[in-house]
């Protein structure tokens, strides 16, 4: 009985110790929570955290593991399901609900932290990639796209899988660059003079829906040559001047 209770109690220990550093590395970043922090969160000492993590870097990775295993066992479940529905109505999966898929971990409300955390770990791969973010993107994330662009693929027969895997590749571009705005440059606000808004979440979800749907169910394009230019495209140098 004992030790049962021990196991439950150190169990429930780790388990604030997560639940505060996700919310704290939601609001702030990694790079900007520190340990003390985490453990004043928790109700926590500093030696609990040594013991379950060992490090901060240790305790991200746990963190961000444990929200991408979530996030997209779930989404493959929703795809799957998806495509079973449209086989069954003898029907094609329908784009747009595979791309209230994709957005539901960004811009559902189920989970708290979700969306912001999301953020984090992919600008932390894409800006200073580490082995344990290259294992999670890997492991996790490569997986889900696969099976989105095979779904799109069944959605979309008409489109070269080539071109599909491109547009998958810009759609959570396209939504972290959204996401990220609002709590830090507000440029969207400022560039509308006050008519837009980020920080409005109902309205960026639409407006994030409407644009992934339109760049996934495009016309197809010419098949490009590697090292040509499609006629009328910019010129190398000058999309940065933009």
């Amino acid at each position: 009985m004992e030790l049962k209770q021990s196991l439950g109690k150190s169990e429930n220990t780790r388990s604030r110790i997560l639940d505060a550093a996700a919310s704290m590395f939601a609001k702030n970043g990694v790079a900007n929570t520190t340990l003390r922090e985490i453990t004043r969160a928790a109700k926590v000492n500093m030696a609990a955290v040594n013991y379950h993590f060992g490090s901060k870097e240790a305790l991200a990775n746990a963190v961000f593991r444990d929200l991408a295993e979530r996030v997209n066992t779930k989404r493959r479940e929703e795809i799957a399901r998806c495509v079973a529905a449209a086989e069954a109505a003898g029907s094609l999966p329908g784009v747009d609900d595979l791309v209230d898929i994709f957005l539901e971990p960004y811009v559902g409300r189920e989970e708290p932290w979700t969306s912001m955390l999301l953020v984090h770990l992919v600008m932390l791969h894409r800006v200073e990639p580490t082995q344990w973010t290259r294992e999670i993107i890997a492991s996790q994330f490569d997986p889900l796209a696969r099976e989105f662009v095979d779904a799109l693929h069944l959605a979309l027969p008409d489109r070269d899988k080539s071109e599909l895997y491109w547009r998958y590749y810009f759609m959570p571009g396209t939504v972290i660059f959204a996401l990220s705005d609002a709590p830090r440059s507000k440029r969207l606000l400022s560039l509308s003079q006050g008519e837009c808004d980020t920080a409005q979440a109902d309205v960026l979800a639409v407006q994030l829906r409407r644009v992934l749907i339109n760049m996934l169910s495009g016309p197809p394009g010419e098949p490009l040559t590697p090292g040509l230019q499609e006629a009328g495209s910019v010129r190398v140098g000058e999309a940065d001047r933009n």
